[in-house]
């Protein structure tokens, strides 16, 4: 009898202990199981929040988990106008593509335009077509290679400054590896038949690039006749009559400031860089504006201040070493004042 209650008993002891664990932990679970998530701090005096549609869609694979009450400093709305149904592309993402377009940019600044359009627009939804025209037209302006100022511009939003530097230096630098290429195969074997006649075989092709990308930039921007009236009378007046570039410019802008104030429907196509509906992009300032992007006059003082010293320093350090007189500087020079 003694050695059968010794048996049972410690038996009887870890059913008990069992039991009286199951009801503590019930209680911590009941009590205090937000406060233990990891990673997350909670208040256990705070009565649980249902899931809202925002942090509903944080539940889909692919996208941070969001609990109520830990969305951050913005309640968990986007910022600088980012839907929160598309993804920012990482740093990573962005160097590959700029990359690839710097492999891939044939057809001068129409083809490069066209493509970036194709990708960044409908392709990837980085940007959306308001702000990318309003952008190209800025850049359009500007002295410079327009789509270079584009690329960079578009990196800028993206990443900073070094998404900015790194979509402009990816802009050309593969170009200038495939044109150092391309001229040794021209220099070396340019004499030869074959060669010579792939060369020559390239400019219809490049020509054909150029007339696609011009349809195509051109189809998305003039919308409507007057667009496309303005765009025939501006090529007529700068092909037959060699009117000045600066003076076509001026001249549709004081049509557009005039055709946008008597006749909106018409010229105002592009309002608020909203993207149409149903058609989410990252960068479209339907939101907030990044704190990155809105102006200051200290910044606006420093970057004039960077891009003057890298503009003209190295013409004078030429000027300097090699003389005035030299090709460097003379380059220098031209380029200067032909941008």
């Amino acid at each position: 009898m003694d050695g059968s209650i010794r048996k049972c008993l410690p038996n009887v002891i870890r059913s008990k202990w069992r039991s009286k664990w199951r009801r503590y932990r019930f209680k911590i679970d009941k009590i205090d199981a937000p406060s233990r998530l990891p990673g997350i701090l909670i208040p256990v005096d705070t009565e649980p929040k249902p899931l809202t549609a925002p942090h509903a869609s944080a539940l889909l694979p692919g996208n941070p988990l969001i609990l109520p009450g830990t969305e951050g400093p913005n309640g968990g709305k986007p910022l600088s106008g980012i839907s929160e149904n598309t993804r920012h592309p990482s740093f990573a993402e962005a160097f590959r593509f700029w990359l690839k377009l710097g492999l891939i940019s044939f057809g001068g600044p129409a083809g490069q335009i066209a493509i970036m359009h194709a990708e960044l627009v409908e392709k990837k939804k980085w940007i959306s077509e308001a702000r990318f025209f309003h952008a190209l037209n800025y850049c359009m302006l500007l002295p410079g290679p327009e789509a270079q100022q584009l690329a960079t511009y578009v990196g800028w939003l993206l990443h900073r400054t070094w998404g900015g530097i790194m979509a402009g230096a990816l802009f050309v630098l593969p170009s200038l590896f495939l044109l150092w290429a391309l001229s040794v195969a021209y220099v070396t074997c340019g004499d030869i038949e074959w060669v010579a006649a792939v060369f020559y075989g390239l400019k219809p092709a490049v020509l054909a690039i150029v007339l696609g990308a011009v349809l195509r930039i051109g189809g998305k921007a003039l919308k409507n006749e007057i667009m496309w009236t303005m765009a025939g009378m501006s090529f007529v007046a700068i092909y037959f009559f060699t009117v000045p570039f600066p003076a076509i410019i001026a001249a549709a802008g004081v049509l557009g400031i005039f055709g946008g104030r008597f006749w909106p429907q018409k010229f105002l196509l592009f309002q608020g860089h909203a993207a149409k509906k149903g058609s989410e992009t990252v960068l479209s300032d339907a939101g907030e504006i990044a704190e990155h992007t809105r102006p200051t006059w200290g910044r606006a003082l420093r970057v004039s201040a960077a891009c003057l010293a890298l503009w003209w320093l190295p013409v004078v350090l030429a000027g300097a070493w090699f003389g005035t007189k030299s090709v460097w500087f003379q380059q220098g020079i031209f380029f200067t004042a032909i941008p």
